[in-house]
C-alpha cells in the first residue's frame, strides 16, 4: 500500500473512531443541568481535533501525488498495525465490562509487553508501569477533575 493511500484510509478510519468515541462522550452524565465545562468538553474538544485534522490529512493526501511512489508499510509492520487495533478494540470493550482498572492495567501491560516485553524481568517493571499508570490517572480523573469512570458490569 502506498503512504497517499494510507494516509487517505488511516484518516477515514480515525474519522469513524472519532465519531463512535463521540457517541460515548455524549453519553456522560455531568450531574448539573447546565455546565458548559462538565465532563464531556474536553473529551469531545479533542476528538473534535482528531477528526478535523483528520480531513486535513486527507486533502492534502489526494491534493499531494508525489506520496503515490511511497511505500507505506511491509507486512510485517501492518500486522503490528491490526493487532494493535484489536488490543484497543478489546480495552474499550473491557472497559464497559470490568471497569476502568482492570481494562487500563491489562491494556497498557498487553501492548506494552508486545512492543518491549521480554520475558525476563523486563515484565515485572511493565506490570509495575501499568498499574502504577492506571492508578494514577484514576487518582487523577477521579479526585482533581471530579469525573468517574467505568466501573464495569462484573
Amino acid at each position: 500500500m502506498d503512504l497517499r493511500r494510507a494516509n487517505i484510509l488511516g484518516s477515514c478510519m480515525l474519522i469513524l473512531i472519532c465519531g463512535g468515541l463521540g457517541t460515548q462522550v455524549m453519553g456522560i452524565k455531568s450531574g448539573v443541568m447546565v455546565d458548559p465545562l462538565g465532563p464531556r468538553f474536553f473529551p469531545g474538544v479533542i476528538l473534535a481535533m482528531v477528526a478535523a485534522l483528520s480531513i486535513l490529512v486527507i486533502g492534502i493526501s489526494i491534493k499531494n501525488r508525489e506520496e503515490a511512489d511511497t511505500v507505506f508499510a511491509t507486512r510485517s509492520g501492518l500486522t503490528h498495525t491490526v493487532l494493535t487495533l484489536v488490543i484497543f478494540v478489546a480495552y474499550v470493550v473491557g472497559l464497559g465490562t470490568v471497569g476502568y482498572a482492570i481494562a487500563t492495567a491489562l491494556f497498557l501491560f498487553v501492548l506494552s509487553a508486545y512492543y518491549y516485553g521480554k520475558v525476563d524481568k523486563q515484565l515485572i517493571a511493565i506490570a509495575i508501569y501499568a498499574v502504577v499508570s492506571t492508578i494514577g490517572v484514576y487518582l487523577l480523573f477521579t479526585h482533581v477533575f471530579s469525573i468517574r469512570l467505568p466501573r464495569g458490569v462484573l
